[in-house]
């Protein structure tokens, strides 16, 4: 099943806080008419893939992410459908407190587009298909 969009591109990176759940959205095809599972294609500690959904004719797993003192600095999570080698990269850099407000708090993506944070201050929206714009608006 492979990715679809809005699922971040391979090696993305990501920041989450330490002791903070961090949830990445991956969204796939459905398989067969359902929505296949995912699976973490490594061994980092402390997270959680829950079982796949249905969201607006896509599938999409949360995989929540709760990084321990232990895991501050960069993590590389790959995650991958149970019934393929298909796999999807993210770096995560983990810090003990992200020094100023969650650059999402304060954009807010239109039209089902997820917001990504890209550095401490900057977000952009990843859009859903067929939508455009800095906010999906258009």
């Amino acid at each position: 099943a492979p990715f679809q969009k809005p699922t971040l591109n391979d090696n993305s990176t990501v920041k989450c806080q330490v002791n903070t759940a961090c949830h990445i959205l991956t969204y796939t095809e459905t398989e067969h008419g359902t929505c296949p599972d995912l699976t973490q294609a490594g061994l980092v500690d402390n997270i959680y893939l829950f079982p796949a959904s249905m969201k607006d004719g896509k599938c999409v797993v949360d995989t929540t992410f709760t990084p321990s003192e232990n895991q501050t600095g960069s993590n590389r999570i790959c995650i991958k459908p149970k019934s393929s080698d298909n796999t999807r990269c993210l770096n995560v850099q983990v810090e003990q407190t992200l020094k100023v407000p969650a650059p999402c708090k304060k954009k807010h993506c239109q039209n089902n587009g997820v917001c990504q944070a890209i550095s401490l201050t900057n977000a952009e929206c990843i859009c859903t298909d067929h939508f455009t714009g800095l906010q999906c608006e258009t």
